[in-house]
């Protein structure tokens, strides 16, 4: 799974001449830095800010209310993978040719991410680096950040 569906540069455009996705995205970014653990809403919330089609659905013996997303490549709906809660889930938010590490340093968690390789006329690789109370939040925010970088190289 890509979670890196940016909007094409044809879309709509949000005040300020900036792009939807890019609004979104730090709509997303400022509501990771509130939470404290795992919000469903927001899986679903990073996965839209990312162009895919998100929905809930009833599902199961208990008729739990569950997100699903799908993306615009695609035709099948899945579950919304959970950022803010699993590593393994925020790591699919990484863009392609960016190394990423997250993990607990004195009881906080804290993730990076950098660029492999800078863009030609660049020195210094880009990197964000972010700290928060779990370490997927800290790996989504800093993959956000990341993506929000290559998103705008765009505009």
């Amino acid at each position: 799974m890509n979670a890196l569906a940016i909007r094409p540069m044809g879309q709509a455009v949000a005040p300020l001449g900036l792009r939807a996705d890019l609004v979104a995205l730090h709509q997303v970014l400022a509501e990771l830095e509130q939470g404290h653990g795992a919000d469903p809403a927001l899986d679903a919330a990073i996965y839209a800010a990312l162009g895919w089609q998100v929905t809930t659905d009833r599902w199961g013996t208990r008729r739990r209310l569950a997100w699903r997303c799908r993306s615009p490549l695609s035709s099948g709906w899945e579950m919304v993978p959970e950022v803010t809660d699993c590593q393994d889930h925020a790591a699919l938010l990484v863009p392609y040719g960016w190394d990423y590490s997250a993990g607990r340093i004195d009881g906080h968690g804290r993730a990076w991410c950098r660029e492999k390789r800078p863009l030609p006329g660049r020195e210094m690789p880009r990197f964000f680096e972010v700290n928060r109370l779990t370490p997927a939040r800290a790996l989504a925010s800093a993959a956000l950040f990341a993506v929000r970088a290559v998103a705008m190289e765009g505009c």
